[in-house]
């Protein structure tokens, strides 16, 4: 697959996904807005992260350069979603208050996470560009003019 198939697949891919997950989990914890929260982060974030992705399998180190990639990517999810949840906390003032928004923040690391693991998934199985698998004849992939 070359790299604008890629795009597209995992562009797609990954938001199906993540609002699938979403949407499942924001149900099993019955928060009904969450589709939306959900759609309103999932996608800016697959946009950008595909052009990240995309620049990242340019290099020449291609399945390094994507899991360092994924990897600062879910890092950084991580800590927005810890500096959310204690500004929760501090607005609300007691644990049993910031319940809800918790839940809300929960649903939408894991749903942001699901395009990051996503998109790095279809991203590091792609050949290199301009890589062309050798021609195989027969069962051994040996020439039969030869």
């Amino acid at each position: 697959m070359n790299l604008t198939g890629s795009i597209v697949f995992a562009l797609a891919g990954s938001i199906a996904l993540s609002v699938a997950a979403g949407t499942a989990l924001g149900t099993f914890l019955a928060e009904p807005e969450i589709l939306v929260v959900v759609l309103v982060a999932a996608v800016p974030l697959a946009i950008v992260s595909i052009l990240l992705f995309a620049l990242a399998s340019l290099r020449p180190v291609r399945r390094t350069a994507t899991a360092r990639m994924a990897t600062t990517l879910a890092i950084l999810l991580a800590l927005v979603a810890f500096g959310l949840a204690a500004a929760n906390l501090g607005a609300e003032g007691t644990m049993a208050s910031a319940t809800r928004g918790t839940k809300v923040i929960f649903v939408l690391l894991v749903s942001c996470l699901t395009v990051v693991l996503v998109q790095w998934l279809i991203f590091r199985r792609d050949p290199p560009p301009g890589h062309v698998p050798p021609m195989k004849f027969g069962r051994e992939g040996a020439n039969r003019n030869a």
